[in-house]
């Protein structure tokens, strides 16, 4: 990066020329492409982890100074910090909210408290509770925490293969086996 040049195109953007911030948002992609790549957040793929980025890059080009620092350091650093900050707060919530916690006691409500478009969701929501538990209780441990990480959470397929350190398409068809056997005891 050549800071000087990043320097007059934050001097531009912060007067409010649009061009010089897409520059901006520009330079800094290869970084935060670079980033994104190292840093997991459960529940995030990549693309949110890109977008908080470039969300954290727009508010640190908000409060900069250009008296007290130079500008590429102030970003990186407000950008790592941010980010370890999200980081941080996922990982309390897991403990506390993590899928280990949910409980499959014969009330729907208790797993689910609002409703979504997601073909599963609908899939799930339409069959009796006594129904859903029995067969739930049918499945080995390893496709209950499938279920449990992918749907009642809304996971996303990708974060659970980095967690179960398997590829994407291994943990595609363990969830379609999940889906069509699943299917199969309510027929």
């Amino acid at each position: 990066m050549n800071y000087d040049y990043i320097e007059s195109l934050v001097i531009s953007a912060k007067s409010g020329d649009k061009a010089s911030k897409e520059k901006l948002i520009e330079e800094f992609k290869p970084f935060i492409i670079s980033f994104s790549k190292k840093t997991y957040i459960d529940r995030y793929d990549l693309e949110d982890i890109q977008s908080e980025c470039y969300i954290i890059l727009l508010h640190a080009l908000e409060k900069y100074n250009p008296e007290a620092h130079r500008f590429v350091a102030y970003a990186t650093n407000a950008i790592k910090n941010s980010m370890y900050a999200i980081i941080k707060k996922s990982i309390k919530n897991n403990q506390i909210q993590g899928w280990n916690t949910l409980t499959f006691d014969g009330n729907l409500s208790s797993i689910a408290k609002n409703k979504s478009n997601y073909i599963e969701d609908n899939f799930i929501y339409s069959l009796n509770a006594s129904e859903l538990f029995n067969s739930i209780d049918r499945l080995t441990s390893s496709e209950k925490e499938l279920l449990a990480f992918n749907i009642f959470r809304h996971n996303t397929l990708k974060s659970y293969a980095a967690w179960k350190n398997i590829s994407r398409s291994t943990a595609a068809r363990k969830r379609l086996k999940l889906y069509n056997k699943l299917q199969n005891l309510f027929v």
